[in-house]
């Protein structure tokens, strides 16, 4: 009788020694060589260390009939090791292999469906400036306010959706939003509204954030006050732009 549940026992050993250890080391810094040269030492130093095992445990527990050398033993070692090892590392590179094609599917799939969404979201603003023509032309011409406030709405949603996209835009298209979103507020609001707005000579070619400064308009609009004595008390100070 002879002890072969030890196979396990070293199979096991040698699998998670190339997997975690062999192959990071030397196949994917592409040492060939030594990894080629790893995988025999270990294997032949576990097919010696189980022909030992064995021989132990058939000497002292089972006793067979025939005694096995240790040189048979060893090959039979390094045969088995060898077959079952590669064949389950071979399997595990398969199945890795599955695994990364259907997550490249999948990566591929959601691609797709972000350009697909990406194009329905173009697809959309053209459909509601279009709504929005069409609402322009059912309002009656003499109604001049309705028809430019149309106008000044659908040129800040335009700068909204399409112009802020970029990571930077020229600050003269900041500036015309800043007029229109003005002059939208000012309909808004009751005639008693005083605005005042003051742009000074602007370099050209200065780029800055887009709806980096309507932060400052909006406010301003969020917290005027029709009471004289709720005037709050600003500090002002000059604002300067860099390229």
């Amino acid at each position: 009788m002879t002890i072969e549940f030890c196979y396990l026992i070293f199979i096991t050993a040698d699998y998670y020694a190339i997997s975690n250890f062999i192959v990071p080391q030397f196949l994917l810094k592409r040492k060939y060589v030594f990894f080629i040269g790893a995988i025999i030492t270990l294997i032949l130093f576990s097919a010696w260390l189980r022909s030992l095992v064995a021989v132990q445990m058939n000497l002292h527990f089972f006793h067979p009939a025939v005694a096995t050398d240790l040189t048979t033993l060893f090959l039979n070692s390094v045969f088995n090791i060898s077959f079952w090892v590669l064949l389950i590392i071979i399997g595990k590179m398969m199945l890795d292999r599955i695994q990364t094609q259907q997550q490249l599917e999948l990566l591929e799939k959601e691609r797709i469906k972000s350009e697909l969404d990406y194009l329905k979201a173009q697809i959309n603003p053209h459909a509601l400036f279009n709504s929005l023509n069409t609402v322009y032309g059912y309002i009656d011409k003499n109604n001049q306010v309705a028809r430019n406030t149309l106008l000044q709405f659908s040129e800040l949603l335009r700068y909204q959706l399409y112009d802020c996209s970029a990571e930077k835009i020229a600050i003269e298209k900041e500036m015309e939003y800043i007029k229109n979103y003005i002059a939208f507020q000012r309909l808004r609001k009751d005639d008693q509204l005083v605005v005042t707005l003051d742009i000074a000579v602007i370099e050209p070619g200065i780029q800055i954030a887009p709806l980096l400064l309507v932060v400052l308009i909006e406010n301003a609009f969020k917290f005027v006050s029709s009471f004289t004595d709720k005037i709050r008390s600003v500090s002002r100070s000059p604002l300067k732009i860099k390229n």
